[in-house]
């Protein structure tokens, strides 16, 4: 039996890896606890492993009568202290052993001590761990067998276990995947004796999977000696310590790592003798590098990219003869640039030998990018590259340990790919063993495609590397079928010779304008638009989204687009097409687009729209394109386009049959020609590709059943065909493609459950069988084959979904216990996902009871009896419910939920606050939180108020208070208001929110500013019962009602002089009040709103210069100035006037004990929080008062009609959703993120929904990553503009980075904007707008 199954060792370390932040008192987030966990088993056991080394060089010594000196004093080593289960002796001798090896000599003695060092960083780190749980994890540790060989590779894998609880997205840039990594091996077939290197090891996935490779090949060929000699490299130092525990688990005993950075090393002066026979590597994906003219003297391609940078270092590792597995992004295999230079040189030199595809997610951790594995070799003179897409090959598992599941190959399967890809004929389809796949009973064949491609070819398309079939693609293929389809009728011609082929103009932005200028409506006429990608849809050109400046339109109007004129897209979205009506006419098109204007005594322009949507013409349009989410569509391609020509007036009736029926129009012209029944199958499988949803899922992750709604229609034709046997070639694959389609008839109709997988399931099981049958070259059965892929990735994503859609939790619980007492009560759990979950097992800790079921329906309930003591001093009884199950596709699941019940004392009082009514909710959701009524959930802001006090006190200069919109800035002016908050300061509170602004346009008239901050001035002053002084040169009586104040600023201050009128009435004030001993202080909000007007004229830009004026002549008169993080642009620019005289105070969220105590103070006594749903909630809220304050209100809505008052996570999460479907806040920061620089608004608002989708799917979004899933959806973008853009998003605090520079991520600032985004935005569109936006600014 494995070592892994022993019960203690597996029990112990179930223990020790759950809830470890928990175990560390809650100081630490959680994945700082799992880091540290990680970090303290790696540290243990390598400490074991020097202990076990040296008591081994001992024996040796002393058998051969030689002393032995031990590297450390016999005090520090694990024996003596590890074992002594004294506490204090632990905490002091992990101290003194970190300052021991800190001084040791690494560079002397036996093998450990090159890294015993590295542990002494750790050590210090390890002491936060609290003293129960390092007994726990010290005794595991030194009862783990490291005795033989064989039980140090036997811990690999439970290693391995600890490694999958504890890693979360933070280090996905330090793991390859151990699948992937054995496929790398497999492909490369290290033989022993080679020197194999990975110049980025990380966690040494590769490395240790190329070991194990080579002792495979050793055992099969009976070959004896070392296996490897392995060298690697890692800038991490943790990565480096996990990868060096894993290598010496598996065998290797004196690997040759070194920490730092492969780039700044120096490249082997002798290959021969000191390069490396093979290389693995998978770089890290877009990290940044400064360029460094000593250690990039050698790189010939200079790039701020590492992945470019890794690759040269990698050829220059090599050995002549050397050979090399790296993994990639998709991106680098066809972006423009250094990128593609380098991909040129590599293959004009003959190095690239082998791309496999890898689907999306397979190789980088954490992330939803599609990546490849590049085979190259140092020396090798061919002129094709093998090509083959592994993506059928991978399935969905979850392993044990893991925490989401992934897409994986298995070993078998990988190495028979290898050995496909070995093959010297490419046609001969590769064998493996029987029923291997166990999807495809019975099978022996490996269901994919390998080709390869000619230098030529790849010249043609830029050098795109991606592998995919380009089918349909020949130029004579698709002439033959139309010249068939035409039969006689009619003629066939390159487009170039029928119509005029021109590319759209390249406008400047600020060219450009959102709307035309108009004066009068005549000028209507006059206005030139700006039409885009965005502007085009199904086949008619909308209203343009821009339109020229007047300046450009007497320079641009000679490109003006006739009627008729057809409108193809030349990147992105390959072939997309509108015609040009009259109401379009005039318009100039944008230079993401083509215009066709044909020859219309040839071809009807409508004809010819009608025919490039066709299915055959788009497969030609695709095939002939470079890149793949990317694809660009070259303008000589395009002229070669060859067209059919029927007669006109059959062009006229096959454009009609189009418009009014969407009929294929190469299906019509075979039909009214009678020929063709020989393609009759190509055409089918065109139009049945083109109703197909191009990805399994939305880029939202939301999946749409009716995607295949109308396809059981389509199966009816074929059908036919297959009953009369009127298709003679050999098309096995046809049966089960007609029978898929057919099975997925009415799939909308059925409701989310175990029915629907189940006709999923069979779905997926028949479309597998396809791939047997569509391994050859034919055309028909490449197309076969990309059909059946389509289906099984939708099919696959929406199992995945459903699959996904567990969630167990506590539907009702006791209201409340009695300190003391012994407890029996029941836990209503719930199981609310959509499937039944088999052998559910619920248990409590602490153990109040345990339940066992084998079956859980959906929607069904299950009661479990608790009982225990109820504790006498406490609050509350907290427990945690910790369950696991089995889904129905057989992955094991499990997760815990933590609830609390209240406690109260046996006195009648308590009994009866236990049963009182909860009332009505205490939580402020609407005005800011004043004093007077606010006082109860105002927490946080005491050391902020007092830093502005001290400021007003000390300095008198005007105080900016910084922060987006709903941050609390209002209520710290509301707390600060009067003269009791600041000695010696009559604090006036003003808002420009409430003057009367402009109908007009935006903004507010500068007379309407003074007449406002007057108003509130006299409003406020009234409340200090004295005679107050208006504008108009009234008085009110001391006492007396503050009636006619605002009529009065009106009279007082003219539109003429509002400013001077100001300053007089202002001097009077503050006479008053000097009177008084008072200074005046304006507490101005939403300051910042004054840009709206002086950017729409509405407001004198010379009002900064005057409020810096009154300040700077009038001592005792101040300000407080609100506004949002534009303030920081505002003070860049001419604001700086007024600016210069302030000192800003950001207003961010509150700390974490304030925002605790918002949730639970104001219900104490009424509700209990779970200790996890407290921290839900300041998580999702990034601790923004006016946000948790919203969602604890909808929880205490839900409460008050649910049958418990213990808030767990569930009710958090359900109520977060609830309060994100009407929330406008949210709608306000989304549109924050478009505005600001011209350029990139749509592209912002991307990058949003792509930090929203990211922390769905706890993916890891580092600047590499961001970049590549951009360029998956179409979005090209520089890295200056993208930085830009994510310097305006963080300035906006819309997202935050986190993590060390080049390796850390961003995420969202507020989580909870991720909902709303899912919710509010359909993902679709913000991508195609982004899109639409890329092509206009880089073309």
């Amino acid at each position: 039996m494995s070592i892994v199954n022993e019960p203690p060792l597996r029990e112990t370390y179930a223990n020790l890896v759950s809830a470890p932040d928990a175990s560390l008192g809650g100081k630490l987030s959680p994945h700082e606890a799992n880091s540290l966990i990680r970090e303290a088993v790696t540290t243990f056991i390598l400490l074991r492993w020097a202990e076990q080394a040296e008591t081994e060089l001992e024996v040796k010594s002393g058998s051969e009568n030689r002393p032995y000196h031990p590297l450390l004093p016999r005090d520090l080593q694990w024996r003596y202290w590890a074992r002594s289960g004294h506490t204090d002796l632990w905490t002091v001798s992990m101290q003194n052993l970190a300052a021991c090896l800190e001084h040791g000599d690494a560079d002397h003695g036996p093998s450990h001590a090159s890294w015993l060092h590295r542990l002494a960083g750790p050590l210090r780190r390890i002491v936060l761990i609290n003293p129960i749980y390092l007994f726990n994890l010290l005794g595991w540790v030194d009862e783990l067998p490291l005795e033989t060989p064989g039980n140090r590779r036997a811990l690999l894998e439970l290693f391995d276990l600890v490694l999958a609880e504890t890693t979360d997205a933070h280090d996905g840039p330090f793991q390859t995947p151990a699948n992937i990594a054995g496929l790398m091996a497999a492909i490369a077939q290290p033989r022993p004796g080679e020197r194999v290197n990975d110049p980025c090891f990380g966690s040494g996935y590769t490395l240790v999977a190329a070991w194990q490779e080579a002792e495979r090949i050793s055992q099969a060929t009976h070959q004896a000696g070392a296996a490897l000699d392995v060298t690697g490299r890692e800038i991490n130092e943790s990565a480096f310590l996990t990868g060096l525990t894993r290598m010496l688990l598996a065998g290797i005993d004196n690997p040759h790592l070194e920490l730092g950075n492969s780039l700044e090393r120096e490249v082997p002066i002798s290959r021969g003798h000191h390069g490396f026979d093979l290389v693995l590597a998978d770089p890290p994906i877009g990290a940044k590098v400064l360029h460094n003219t000593h250690w990039h003297q050698h790189f010939a391609f200079i790039t701020n990219d590492s992945l470019s940078l890794f690759i040269q270092h990698v050829m220059a590792l090599l050995k002549p003869e050397g050979r090399a597995v790296l993994a990639v992004p998709e991106g680098f295999l066809y972006r423009s640039g250094i990128d593609c230079e380098l991909r040129r040189h590599l293959l004009i030199q003959g190095q690239v030998e082998a791309v496999i595809g890898l689907p999306a997610g397979a190789f980088a951790p954490y992330t939803n990018i599609k990546g490849a594995l590049l085979v190259l070799r140092r020396m090798r003179g061919d002129n094709c590259v093998r090509m083959v897409d592994a993506s059928p090959l991978f399935s969905v598992h979850r392993g044990a340990g893991a925490s989401r599941k992934a897409l994986v190959i298995s070993p078998d399967i990988a190495r028979q790919l290898a050995t496909a890809l070995r093959h010297h004929d490419l046609r001969q389809p590769a064998e493996l063993t029987q029923g291997l796949l166990d999807k495809i009973p019975g099978t022996d064949l490996l269901p994919i495609e390998t080709w390869e491609v000619s230098l030529t070819e790849l010249e043609e398309y830029d050098w795109d590397l991606t592998p995919r079939r380009r089918i349909n693609g020949s130029y004579m293929k698709l002439r033959a079928s139309i010249k068939e389809a035409l039969d006689d009728t009619g003629s066939v011609e390159s487009l170039s010779t029928v119509a005029q082929i021109m590319v759209g103009r390249s406008i400047k932005t600020d060219d450009l304008l959102d709307e035309p200028q108009l004066k009068q409506e005549a000028d209507y006429q006059r206005a030139i638009g700006y039409v885009r990608l965005n502007d085009l849809n199904q086949g008619r050109v909308r209203r343009p989204s821009r339109w020229l400046r007047p300046a450009k339109t007497d320079t641009e109007g000679r490109w003006a687009l006739l009627a008729g004129d057809i409108l193809v897209s030349k990147s992105g979205t390959i072939g997309k097409t509108a015609i040009v009506r009259k109401d379009t006419a005039r318009a100039i098109a944008g230079n993401g687009l083509y215009v066709l204007r044909s020859d219309q005594k040839r071809l009807d322009p409508a004809f010819l729209e009608a025919y490039l949507a066709s299915p055959a013409c788009q497969d030609w349009l695709a095939a002939r394109s470079s890149g793949t989410t990317i694809q660009h569509l070259k303008r000589e391609l395009l002229e070669l386009l060859p067209v059919p020509l029927p007669p006109l007036p059959l062009q006229a009736r096959a454009a009609a049959q189009y418009r009014d029926q969407g009929t294929d129009i190469l299906s019509f012209l075979t039909q009214v020609t009678g020929r063709g029944k020989s393609d009759r199958l190509a055409l089918w499988l065109s139009e049945l590709r083109s109703k197909l949803p191009l990805d399994g899922a939305r880029q939202d992750g939301t999946l749409s059943l009716s995607a295949m709604e109308g396809l059981a229609a389509m199966a009816a034709t074929p059908r036919q065909w297959l009953r009369h046997e009127e298709i003679g070639e050999d098309i096995r694959w046809l049966m089960p493609l007609v029978d898929t389609l057919e099975q997925l008839a009415g799939v909308a109709q059925i409701p989310l459950g175990p029915g629907l997988l189940s006709v999923l399931q069979d779905a997926e099981r028949t479309v597998q069988t396809i791939f047997v049958w569509t391994i050859g070259h034919r055309p028909v059965q490449s197309q076969a084959h990309a059909v059946a892929e389509q289906i099984r990735n939708w099919v696959r994503a929406l199992i995945e979904e459903l699959v996904n859609k567990v969630d167990l939790r506590v539907s009702q619980a006791p209201k409340h216990l009695v300190a003391g007492t012994f407890a029996e009560f029941s836990l209503v759990v719930e199981n609310a996902g959509i499937l039944p979950l088999r052998a559910v097992v619920l248990e409590t800790a602490p153990d109040w009871g345990t339940f066992i079921t084998p079956y859980l329906a959906e929607r069904a309930t299950v009661a479990l009896a608790l009982r225990g003591e109820v504790p006498k001093e406490s609050e509350q009884l907290t427990l945690n419910l910790h369950w696991r199950g089995r889904t129905l596709d057989g992955s094991d699941v499990r997760g815990s939920m933590e609830f609390g019940i209240r406690i109260f004392s046996s006195s009648p009082e308590a009994v009866e606050d236990a049963h009182a009514d909860l009332g009505g909710s205490p939580y402020v959701t609407g005005s800011p939180l004043a004093p007077q009524h606010g006082h109860s959930v105002f927490f946080g802001r005491e050391d902020l108020i007092e830093q502005v006090s001290r400021q007003i006190r000390t300095h008198g200069n005007v105080v900016l208070l910084e922060g987006n919109r709903r941050t609390g800035k209002t209520s710290i002016l509301k707390h600060l208001e009067g003269r009791s908050a600041i000695p010696g300061w009559m604090a006036v509170y003003a808002s420009l929110q409430g003057a009367e602004g402009s109908s007009q346009a935006v903004g507010v008239p500068t007379a309407d500013v003074f007449r406002e901050i007057a108003r509130s001035i006299a409003a406020a002053i009234t409340k200090l019962d004295i005679d107050v002084a208006l504008p108009n040169g009234q008085v009110i009586a001391a006492g007396k009602p503050g009636l006619g104040i605002a009529r009065a600023c009106r009279e007082g201050i003219s539109y003429k002089s509002p400013f001077v009128d100001f300053r007089d009435y202002l001097e009077v004030i503050l006479g008053r009040l000097n009177s008084l001993g008072l200074g005046l202080l304006l507490m101005l909000d939403e300051f910042d709103k004054l840009q709206e007007g002086i950017d729409s004229g509405m407001t004198s830009p010379q009002v900064p210069e005057n409020i810096r004026f009154l300040m700077q002549n009038y001592p005792m008169f101040s300000c407080i100035l609100t506004g949002s993080r534009r303030l920081k642009r505002l003070r860049e620019e001419y604001w700086s006037a007024l600016y210069g005289l302030g000192t800003s105070i950001p207003v961010t969220g509150l700390d974490v004990e304030s925002a605790r105590r918002v949730v639970t103070e104001p219900v104490r006594d009424r509700l209990t929080f779970s200790t996890e749903a407290v921290e839900r909630i300041i998580q999702v809220t990034a601790r923004q008062p006016y946000l948790i304050q919203c969602l604890c209100n909808r929880i205490f809505t839900f409460t008050s009609y649910a049958k418990t008052r213990s808030i767990t996570l569930s009710v958090v999460d359900d109520a977060a959703s609830t309060l994100v479907r009407d929330n406008e806040h949210f709608a306000s920061l989304w549109d924050y993120a478009a505005r600001g620089p011209r350029t990139g608004g749509c592209r912002r608002q991307l990058i949003l929904l792509l930090c929203a989708l990211s922390y769905k799917r706890s993916d890891h979004m580092s600047f590499g990553t961001l970049r590549e899933n951009l360029l998956q959806d179409g979005v090209v973008v520089d890295d200056a503009a993208l930085d830009a853009d994510l310097a305006d998003l963080r300035e906006l605090e819309l997202v935050e980075f986190a993590g060390e520079i080049g390796y850390g991520h961003y995420g969202l600032a507020i989580p909870l904007m991720a909902q709303w985004i899912e919710q509010h935005q359909d993902a679709d569109l913000v991508i195609s707008r982004a899109h639409a936006e890329a092509e206009e600014e880089y073309g």
